[in-house]
């Protein structure tokens, strides 16, 4: 596989994304040798996983990676996002008039349909040649899952599956991490510890069974919860500019940092314990750039 062969692609690809130039450098110093990572083992690595924090680039990475395997290697690539795996609306509803309120809102284990995960997962990797599999879709601008009707679909045989999603291979707490709140909104909203400990519940059982499946899991590791916080308010003031302000789903800074504390506790349990264990993490600095790398894939690929 050839830098040259995709080069061309990734002018576009740049372009397409609204990156800056300086990213072709980035992408060729720190993910073209993941790419060929893939590549030289593609017998053993049939579905890798993508983990970081909201705003580090998991969907841009897997999007990358797409790109580099399919133009330079003849791939079949396809990239998943938990957040297309999102219950519907009315699910997550009907979920919080069950279990606990702060479960209407999207992101923690528990508000994914996981078991259709685990299921298009299976069937991309191990259904017949020439079967269809639609891809779910997710539009965070209303909140909710789009129709079957103009979901996507890809064809069989699938060589990789790239799911990259901010709680993607990440593990349950222990019962006396979960005693504490680590933020005003637990403290005020769940009080009684219902909440997170139904979404640990829910990370200990069928997201470690989908997290099973994974042959290889990377990191994007934020450098703090503060610069989270930061590039989350960054991709919501995109969505604002391709949706337009007040659209349902759409978020102000003064919603986007309430939204973030759902995510912060199991961001927080990411950030210390996940680099020990992934196969690859990239360090990322305030500038989103790329410190260093570390983990076992990167002793072969640095």
């Amino acid at each position: 596989m050839r830098w040259q062969k995709v080069e061309s692609s990734l002018a576009t690809f740049i372009s397409d994304h609204g990156l800056p130039d300086q990213f072709q450098l980035l992408a060729k110093r720190w993910y073209w040798p993941l790419a060929r990572h893939l590549v030289d083992n593609q017998s053993s690595i049939h579905l890798l996983g993508i983990n970081g924090a909201q705003g580090t680039g998991k969907s841009t990475l897997a999007s990358l990676l797409k790109l580099f395997l399919e133009v330079g290697a003849g791939l079949n690539v396809v990239a998943l996002s938990l957040d297309d795996f999102y219950r519907t609306r009315k699910e997550r509803h009907t979920l919080a008039n069950r279990v606990h309120p702060m479960l209407e809102v999207r992101g923690v284990p528990g508000t994914h349909d996981i078991q259709f995960a685990v299921a298009t997962v299976t069937r991309l990797l191990h259904d017949k040649p020439e079967t269809v599999v639609s891809l779910p879709v997710f539009d965070k601008s209303i909140d909710d899952r789009v129709t079957d009707l103009i979901w996507p679909a890809v064809t069989t045989p699938v060589d990789l599956v790239i799911f990259e999603g901010w709680c993607v291979g990440s593990k349950p707490e222990d019962d006396i991490a979960l005693r504490l709140p680590v933020n005003a909104l637990e403290a005020e909203l769940d009080a009684k510890q219902v909440w997170r400990n139904y979404v640990n519940e829910q990370l200990a059982s069928d997201y470690q069974t989908l997290f099973a499946l994974m042959n290889g899991l990377v990191m994007l590791k934020a450098p703090s919860m503060g610069a989270v916080q930061e590039w989350r308010w960054l991709q919501e003031k995109k969505l604002i500019d391709l949706k337009g302000a007040g659209r349902s789903g759409v978020m102000s800074q003064k919603q986007v940092k309430q939204f973030i504390q759902y995510y912060e506790r199991l961001t927080r349990h990411n950030l210390s314990e996940m680099p020990s264990r992934a196969d690859l993490v990239y360090h990322l600095g305030s500038d989103h750039g790329i410190n260093n790398a570390t983990g076992k894939w990167s002793e072969r690929t640095f």
